[in-house]
C-alpha cells in the first residue's frame, strides 16, 4: 500500500484534532491523533507507520504541527476540579470536598449540557481517572466519531455503543460480581410498578426471593451468573433447578435456600415442580431483555466478559451511548446500568482507603429519561466512596416529578444553571436576599454568611 508523507500524514492528524474540537468540541490530544491515524492505515501504532513513510520521505519531519493542540487544556491545580470553561479558560472550579458532592447542570439547549458533560469526560480522561459517562453525546455519536474516539484512546477509554451493537470490540457481563441480592434487584427493575394493585409487592417479593436464591446458588457452585442462566431455570419443568440442588453442597444455606424454594413449588397431588408461575410476566420480560440487540453487549454470556467494576478497578473509563434516544424504548439500559453502577459504588464503599486514592467520575446525560431508586443510596455511597456524581437535566422541574429527583435535588451540592436560573430558584434567592439578616453587597456579589450569591 503506497502511504503519503509524513509531512501529509501529521497534517491529517491535525485536521482531525480540529474537527473533533470544532465540530463535537472533544479534545484530542495531537498523540492520540497520530496514533488513530496509524490505526487508519491499519499499522500497530504511530511509530510503525512513521518509519514505513520515512522510506519514502525524504523531507524535514514537522514537529510544530505534531505537538500543536488548538484546544485548550483541562487540567487544574492540584486538588482543584473545574466545573465549567469560557473562551478556552477555566470558568469555574471548585475543591475536593465540594466535587464530591456531586454537580447538577440544568438549563441552555440540550447541545449546551451535551458539551458541558463532553468537557467533564476529556477533562477526566487528562486526569487518567476511571468512570462511566452515560449518553454524553445524546445520542448524536456518530460512527466515525465513534471510530476516532476507539482508534485515539484505545488504552483508557472503553466506548460502547448500544446503537450500533456490532461495533464494539468489549462487552460487559453486568452481573457478574454483583451479590445475589444486586442480581436480583437490577433484574426486577423490568417489572412495572403497580401501586394501585394490592398484589403487586406480593409478586414482587416472590420473584425477588427466587431470583436471589438463584443467583447465591450459582455462585455457590462455580458458575457464572449471566442473564441467560438467570433466565433458564424457569423455562423448563424444574430439571435445571433439581440439577443445581445436586451440585450445592448438602449442608450449605444456599442448599437450603434451593431446596425449601423448591418443596414450595410442587404440587400436592402428583409432586410435580410447577415453576413457570413463580416469575410470572417477568420471565416474559427477561426473554425480551435477552433480544435485546444490545443485549449482549451489556450481558454477556462470553465467561471472559468483564463486569462493570473490573473496568472500573482496571482504572478505564466508559463512555456508554444508549440505544432508542429519543424514542419511547429509551432509557431501558440506562436504568438498568443505574443498578450497576450503584453496586460498583457499594463494593468500592467497602475497599481499603489505598483502593479509593484514585477518584472515580460518573457522569449521566439527561438524567430525568431513566431516573430509577438506585440513584438515591447512590448519592451517599459515591461521596464516602470519592465518587463524583455529574448530571443534567432541562430543568430540575422534570426531575423534581420523580422521588429519586426529589433525593437528587436535596443532596447535590453544585448546581450550575446555563441560560441563566429557571424562575422557581431565582424566587428561592430572592427570598433569601429579602429575609437574610445581614447580606454583604459588592460590586457582582452578595455574600449571606459563608455562601457567595454572584
Amino acid at each position: 500500500m503506497s502511504l503519503p508523507s509524513i509531512h501529509v500524514l501529521k497534517d491529517q492528524a491535525n485536521r482531525l484534532v480540529s474537527y473533533l474540537g470544532d465540530k463535537h468540541r472533544i479534545r484530542l490530544k495531537a498523540s492520540s491523533a497520530l496514533e488513530a491515524i496509524a490505526a487508519m492505515y491499519k499499522q500497530r501504532d504511530w511509530n510503525t507507520l512513521q518509519a514505513l513513510a520515512r522510506r519514502a520521505d525524504a523531507g524535514p519531519e514537522d514537529y510544530a504541527s505534531a505537538t500543536s493542540n488548538p484546544t485548550p487544556g483541562y487540567l487544574t491545580p492540584k486538588g482543584q476540579y473545574p466545573l465549567t470553561w469560557l473562551n478556552g479558560r477555566i470558568g469555574y472550579a471548585v475543591g475536593e470536598n465540594d466535587w464530591f458532592r456531586h454537580t447538577l447542570v440544568c438549563g441552555g439547549t440540550r447541545e449546551d449540557r451535551q458539551t458541558w458533560l463532553q468537557q467533564q469526560l476529556m477533562a477526566h480522561l487528562d486526569r487518567s481517572g476511571a468512570g462511566a459517562f452515560i449518553n454524553p453525546f445524546g445520542g448524536d455519536l456518530t460512527l466515525e466519531l465513534s471510530q476516532a474516539l476507539r482508534a485515539g484512546l484505545p488504552d483508557r477509554l472503553v466506548l460502547l455503543d448500544l446503537a450500533r451493537p456490532a461495533e464494539n470490540t468489549v462487552s460487559l457481563n453486568l452481573l457478574a460480581g454483583l451479590e445475589p441480592e444486586d442480581v436480583a434487584a437490577l433484574l426486577l427493575r423490568l417489572l412495572p410498578t403497580v401501586e394501585s394493585s394490592p398484589g403487586a409487592d406480593f409478586y414482587r417479593q416472590k420473584a425477588n426471593h427466587a431470583l436471589t436464591v438463584l443467583a447465591a446458588v450459582l455462585q455457590h457452585v462455580g458458575e457464572r451468573v449471566t442473564l441467560a442462566a438467570m433466565l433458564r431455570p424457569w423455562r423448563d419443568d424444574g430439571t435445571e433447578l433439581l440439577n443445581l440442588l445436586t451440585r450445592a453442597a448438602p449442608e450449605s444455606q444456599d442448599y437450603q435456600n434451593l431446596r425449601t424454594l423448591l418443596d414450595s413449588l410442587r404440587h400436592r397431588d402428583d409432586d410435580k415442580l410447577n415453576v413457570a408461575p413463580l416469575l410470572g410476566g417477568l420471565v416474559g420480560r427477561l426473554s425480551l431483555l435477552a433480544a435485546e440487540p444490545w443485549a449482549a453487549v451489556l450481558f454477556s454470556a462470553d465467561a471472559s466478559a468483564p463486569s462493570l467494576g473490573d473496568l472500573l478497578q482496571q482504572g478505564r473509563c466508559l463512555v456508554i451511548e444508549g440505544a432508542g434516544q429519543g424514542t419511547p424504548a429509551a432509557g431501558k439500559a440506562e436504568k438498568l446500568l443505574g443498578y450497576a453502577l450503584r453496586a460498583a459504588c457499594q463494593v468500592r464503599d467497602y475497599g481499603s482507603t489505598e483502593e479509593r486514592a484514585n477518584s472515580w467520575v460518573f457522569g449521566f446525560g439527561e438524567i430525568s429519561d431513566y431516573l430509577t431508586p438506585a440513584f438515591a443510596p447512590m448519592l451517599a455511597n459515591a461521596r464516602a466512596s470519592r465518587i463524583a456524581l455529574l448530571m443534567t437535566a432541562a430543568d430540575r422541574q422534570s426531575i423534581a416529578r420523580h422521588p429519586t429527583g426529589k433525593a437528587i435535588l436535596a443532596n447535590v451540592w453544585n448546581q450550575l444553571f446555563l441560560g441563566g436560573l429557571d424562575e422557581a430558584k431565582a424566587q428561592e434567592i430572592v427570598e433569601e436576599l429579602r429575609t437574610a439578616p445581614v447580606a454583604l453587597c459588592q460590586p457582582g456579589s452578595v455574600q449571606l454568611a459563608a455562601q457567595l450569591r454572584t
